[in-house]
């Protein structure tokens, strides 16, 4: 899989030695106890109107099935958070599995996001 990013600030010309892993790495955020044996393998970004749009390519690459709970959070161009934070959803990956996680932004003043994971125990 080629992980694309949603550079909404163009990060590549701030600093040509970032990959797209790095760019997929700074977007996602483990969080809890238990971090779950998953990888973000792409993140996708667009527009529809004037809300982002989110695509999110999780792999699970174990045989065990992994339980886990995600959410985004939305920041204004400023770096500051642009809606209330989200509640936790759950997730369930069967083993050597992909599943692709999407949602909109919830509103306008969304600039850019942190995908939020953490195991479920």
């Amino acid at each position: 899989f080629y992980g694309t990013i949603c550079l909404m600030e163009q990060p590549f010309i701030k600093n040509p030695d970032l990959t797209i892993a790095d760019l997929v790495k700074a977007k996602t955020v483990r969080e809890g106890g238990k971090s779950p044996d998953v990888e973000v393998e792409e993140v996708r970004c667009t527009t529809t109107g004037e809300l982002l749009k989110i695509d999110v390519g999780v792999y699970n690459d174990e045989s065990d099935v992994e339980r886990l709970m995600y959410k985004f959070r939305w920041i204004d161009a400023e770096g500051m958070r642009a809606a209330e934070e989200e509640s936790w959803k759950p997730l369930l990956m069967y083993g050597n599995s992909r599943q692709i996680v999407t949602t909109v932004a919830p509103n306008p003043k969304a600039r850019d996001f942190r995908f939020i994971i953490m195991g479920q125990d």
